[in-house]
């Protein structure tokens, strides 16, 4: 999966899961429950890593739960034929059905799909033209239990071809599914679930910049989503273990935002809350850094010329202590 920022993050703890990536067994294996057999794995169908899946009947998957306000579900897809098969993405699976994101080359559109018994009921559709041989990253995003917004993703990960929004889902949190016809080429099937941490910054931790002696010594990040009236975001335990007495500075700054009230309403040494100003209900992607202020020796630390600035350009006064 790709982050707001471009860093892929497969397989990050904290939030990213891999779900499935096919390069293991003798497909099918479990915890996948048949509902209709097919499905051939093989490295011609590999996304990434050495094997992918072309042509899966309905399976489901019990063993994962996505469907809380904020969770993802994505996978990639690639049609061999630009006007033949379908590909779906199901969450809120179990054995009576599920709800599916579904990439249709063959009536040149994408769908949102609700499959009870494993049937199939159109509830939302976009028109949608597709390239042979190309991938397509698929994604749902629970904007609450009972609200998804679907994306159709270009083959770098992050460019939205097409968006749908459906307010109809009920029975979640529930599994995953998925079923593939007509060639179409299958891989990384991936789950997140709250905040989502990427690698820590490229800031050397043995030559942090300084002001009148006082630097930033240890370094952490992320990029989190609110959904709902707060969320609690905790520190790596690299970055609590350099912290020591020091205090976090934490700075927040909103990648997608439905309001504009927000706020880091408590900071301490396990991580930070930030909270919706008075009662409004707000979904907002944001990033993150803290940063703990560290003494440092004048003679060792190197001193920048210019000194650090706020979110108002206005220079930072830290004093010696």
């Amino acid at each position: 999966m790709i982050d707001a920022d471009g860093y892929l993050c497969r397989g990050i703890s904290g939030g990213i899961n891999m779900i499935e990536d096919f390069e293991v067994g003798s497909w099918p294996w479990s915890p996948w429950v048949v509902i209709a057999s097919g499905g051939t794995v093989g490295s011609a169908y590999a996304h990434e890593g050495s094997r992918g899946i072309i042509n899966p009947g309905w399976h489901y998957r019990t063993d994962v739960n996505i469907g809380n306000a904020g969770d993802k579900l994505s996978a990639w897809a690639r049609p061999t034929n630009a006007t033949n098969g379908r590909f779906y993405l199901g969450f809120g699976a179990s054995s009576s059905g599920c709800y599916s994101f579904v990439l249709s080359p063959g009536t040149n559109n994408v769908l949102i799909q609700q499959n009870s018994e494993y049937g199939y009921s159109d509830v939302a559709s976009s028109s949608q033209s597709y390239v042979a041989n190309k991938w397509y990253r698929m994604e749902v995003e629970f904007v609450s239990s009972s609200s998804v917004t679907c994306r159709l993703y270009d083959s770098d990960g992050t460019t939205v071809l097409r968006t749908l929004n459906y307010s109809g889902v009920s029975g979640t949190p529930r599994g995953i599914a998925m079923r593939g016809f007509g060639d179409i080429h299958i891989d990384e099937i991936e789950g997140t679930t709250g905040s989502r941490r990427r690698p820590t910054p490229s800031i050397a931790h043995s030559e942090p910049p300084t002001v009148s002696g006082v630097g930033y010594g240890a370094f952490d990040s992320g990029v989190a989503q609110l959904s709902g009236s707060e969320i609690t975001i905790g520190f790596s335990d690299q970055f609590k273990a350099e912290l020591g007495s020091a205090e976090p500075v934490v700075v927040i700054t909103p990648i997608s935002t439905s309001t504009g009230g927000y706020y880091i309403s408590e900071t301490n040494s396990d991580g930070f809350t930030v909270r919706v100003e008075g009662e409004a209900h707000a979904v907002i992607e944001f990033n993150w850094i803290a940063m703990a202020r560290t003494k440092l020796s004048r003679e060792d630390s190197p001193v920048i010329s210019s000194p650090l600035l706020d979110e108002n350009g206005v220079p930072i006064d830290y004093p010696d202590r």
